[in-house]
């Protein structure tokens, strides 16, 4: 199976490095917890300010002296948020203003004064908190306006995911794009528990990928009881973009479940009645709270 190798770096262009972040102030009556999950995709005006001036916190300051405000956002893990576009600044209005606007994802970053350009987009990198301070000498009070949230463009369309028990012991998995970029190949994981995934299989890429394209892979499961399936895309580039919320369950019988049910279960044809097993035909055998679909 190949080696899946991911890159991992961080770009940050057009920034100036200097000062530091001021993650040990505790900031406590001078922070605003953000879930992005339940923001829209744009927040206009200022719902997001401080409840009093700078000047009258004390336990929350950056390395020059200055006084912070924090604001602390979240993405839902697995989320295809990418980073986040706001106005900061004094006032209401985010319009005045401030000596220094950090933040903090994967390291600190310090974005210097705001300026009369206050916009800033903030990346998330590879953590899913995102910390952003504003600091200043003045009086005023301070301002988080106009959020937006940025969601990435997956390279792939992905149009469904599916798995069916074939009550063979074998999973059978179908999915479908509607179109590729960058795309490498597939893989599909599986789990008994959310937590441990297992890689079973890899599937290459299209050679078309301008168009709607179908994919199929049969899996022997040795393991019975409730299995829980995901799929990965990998690009040429070697980063993993992972479809969480596709997400599929399965039931797995194994033929030892089945051969058990089909000697100690009670048989039904297909409308519920109870029939002579020894006919040859469709049938529903229930055993042990379970149903199982059987042709002999």
């Amino acid at each position: 199976m190949r080696k899946i190798e991911i890159i991992m770096g961080l770009m940050l262009s057009s920034i100036v490095l200097f000062g530091q972040c001021p993650t040990n102030q505790d900031c406590v009556d001078y922070t605003i917890e953000i879930n992005l999950d339940e923001v829209p995709s744009c927040i206009s005006g200022d719902q997001f300010y401080s409840q009093g001036d700078l000047d009258n916190n004390s336990d929350c300051e950056d390395s020059n002296g200055d006084n912070c405000f924090r604001w602390v956002l979240y993405r839902p893990t697995g989320s295809d948020i990418v980073s986040v576009t706001a106005d900061l600044g004094k006032g209401s209005n985010c319009n005045g203003e401030v000596n220094t606007i950090y933040s903090y994802n994967d390291g600190c970053i310090d974005h210097g004064s705001s300026g009369s350009q206050n916009v800033v987009t903030f990346e998330f990198g590879t953590s899913d908190t995102l910390t952003i301070w504003i600091c200043d000498q003045s009086s005023a009070k301070v301002s988080l306006c106009n959020l937006c949230v940025n969601h990435s463009t997956l390279p792939v369309d992905l149009v469904y995911f599916r798995a069916r028990n074939t009550f063979k012991n074998e999973v059978s998995f179908d999915w479908a794009t509607a179109q590729e970029f960058n795309n490498d190949f597939f893989i599909i994981e599986k789990s008994d528990d959310l937590k441990k995934w297992e890689i079973i299989c890899e599937i290459n890429a299209s050679s078309f990928p301008n168009q709607d394209n179908a994919y199929s892979y049969i899996h022997t499961q040795n393991e019975s009881g409730d299995m829980y399936y995901r799929l990965s895309q990998i690009d040429l580039d070697g980063y993993v973009n992972t479809f969480y919320k596709r997400t599929v369950s399965c039931r797995i019988d194994t033929k030892a479940d089945v051969k058990r049910a089909m000697r100690y279960g009670v048989w039904y044809d297909l409308v519920g009645r109870s029939i002579n097993r020894h006919e040859k035909g469709l049938y529903l055998v229930r055993y042990k709270r379970r149903v199982y679909k059987i042709y002999r």
